[in-house]
């Protein structure tokens, strides 16, 4: 059973096709442009090629539904979400903070999102004793004192669609909705010309 897992969460667009033991089969990352919707149609076209797969032996779909790039999350969420569909299957989530801790590789380590300003969201990961924590939103004042911060200054820093070759990658699905803890600056523009009119 082969999963197909896309993230469009931060500067590039990464693929990577797993099997059912945790390899991976093949990957790809391309330099986010315009026209990401094509980009991730071609991406994933070029993956399943170079793979010798066809889509209707992906058996799962997931997406990194953020924190990160508004219109990527949105773009790579209903881009898998008519693939997976396209074939009667169910689209699944996995948060880039879930996916980063997964890629690092540490037994323990607290993983960090910028929000705004010295505002972040933060998530701890204990590997060892499988306990985590809930997302908190806290403040800090250097950010240069954080080690794991996701897509810093917007660019991606792991390949998240590695998170498919670890063991506890299915423990950390999710539903495929994007995952915000900020409203987009476009919604904080709408808000306020809603406010004063």
């Amino acid at each position: 059973m082969n999963t197909l897992i896309v993230d469009t969460s931060g500067d590039m667009l990464f693929a990577s096709l797993g099997s059912s033991c945790g390899a991976v089969l093949a990957e790809t990352g391309v330099k986010m442009k315009s026209n990401i919707n094509e980009n991730l149609l071609k991406t994933v076209d070029f993956l399943l090629e170079t793979s010798g797969t066809s889509l209707n032996e992906i058996e799962h779909f997931y997406t990194v539904t953020g924190p990160g790039s508004f219109t990527g999350i949105r773009i790579g969420v209903s881009t898998m979400l008519g693939l997976a569909s396209s074939l009667g299957k169910k689209l699944k989530g996995i948060s880039s903070m879930d996916a980063y801790a997964l890629v690092c590789g540490s037994e323990q380590l607290d993983v960090w999102a910028k929000l705004r300003m010295k505002s972040y969201v933060k998530k701890s990961y204990d590997f060892k004793n499988m306990v985590f924590s809930d997302y908190e939103t806290v403040t800090a004042e250097n950010e240069d004192s954080i080690t794991h911060i996701v897509n810093r200054e917007q660019k991606s820093s792991l390949n998240l669609t590695h998170a498919v070759k670890h063991k506890y990658f299915t423990k950390f699905g999710c539903g495929y909705e994007p995952l915000y803890f900020r409203k987009s600056e476009a919604e904080i523009n709408f808000d306020q010309r809603r406010a004063c009119g």
